[in-house]
């Protein structure tokens, strides 16, 4: 199922997840403009599917 986030909301979910996470919103912002997950603009915004971040993270850990 997809979980599609905005770069904004992935970091909260991230925040919750681990309060002391040392990813920024700006490190997601250039995952997601670099083209390392798959994206789509929705306006100024740009969407993603969160499973698609978590398992980026995965295979870079």
């Amino acid at each position: 199922m997809q979980r599609i986030r905005t770069i904004d909301s992935a970091y909260n979910a991230i925040k919750q997840l681990d309060p002391h996470t040392a990813v920024t919103k700006y490190r997601i912002r250039q995952i997601v403009v670099n083209g390392e997950i798959p994206c789509k603009n929705a306006g100024r915004k740009y969407t993603f599917d969160m499973n698609d971040l978590l398992n980026y993270y995965r295979m870079k850990g």
